[in-house]
């Protein structure tokens, strides 16, 4: 099976061991218990993977990071087998943001907003986007940036002749 998989998809799994293969972002394994073959998956980390998450101070916008966390979570959701394993990655995930500087209680509110029971929403349906989603960028032409908390925005301003 995981050789069909290789050939569908154009791309090559890497081999771990004779039951594992890493493919983009997954461990996959093939476990035997008697008879009975089990094909398990988890998320992949790379041995050098230093987790330089973006730190709590950047100037992103603070909804940029609400969102995020809620992503990642919900990645982990669907790279996940069981209940154990998400909310081991979670407490993972959680430690290297809090290493980074992110406040728990906005780290903690993204990590509300999903479970476990969401999984099969969110591998099974796909996203609907709303009609306000998809009239972003004929109605704003782009790209709109975030720079109210930035270093010298003041005096940029000064300089720039908006009106």
């Amino acid at each position: 099976m995981l050789t069909r998989i290789s050939a569908w998809s154009g791309k090559t799994m890497t081999r771990i061991n004779t039951n594992g293969w890493i493919y983009l972002d997954l461990s996959i394994a093939v476990s035997q218990q008697g008879t009975k073959k089990q094909i398990t998956f988890g998320v992949f980390h790379k041995p050098g993977n230093s987790y330089a998450y973006l730190p709590h101070g950047s100037f992103h916008a603070r909804h940029t990071f609400k969102a995020w966390f809620k992503a990642e979570v919900i990645r982990l959701l669907t790279h996940c087998c069981n209940a154990k394993q998400w909310l081991d990655e979670c407490r993972t995930f959680y430690e290297h943001l809090r290493a980074r500087g992110s406040p728990a209680n906005a780290i903690q509110k993204a990590f509300h907003n999903v479970c476990w029971t969401d999984r099969h929403k969110y591998l099974y349906k796909p996203p609907v986007p709303s009609p306000a989603n998809e009239q972003f960028f004929t109605n704003y032409k782009g790209c709109v940036l975030s720079v109210e908390n930035a270093p010298g925005v003041e005096q940029l301003k000064s300089k720039l002749n908006l009106a």
